[in-house]
């Protein structure tokens, strides 16, 4: 029985799942998704960890 199966068939028996999880095997990293340093951020250096304003603008319209 799949998840979804799982939790539905629960609901209809008055019944609440805590600590499912769906593991997706062919999800991207998400390291690699995010395009996060390899380098802990407590070894990265202020030129690193505040790249200007310029790049915060790109950064924070690319979430939008």
């Amino acid at each position: 029985m799949n998840a979804i199966a799982y939790i539905a068939t629960a609901a209809s028996e008055g019944e609440f799942l805590t600590g499912l999880l769906y593991l997706n095997p062919e999800a991207e990293d998400l390291h690699a998704h995010f395009k996060t340093s390899a380098t802990p951020l407590n070894q990265l250096g202020v030129k690193e960890l505040c790249p200007g304003s310029e790049m915060l603008d790109k950064i924070k319209a690319s979430l939008r």
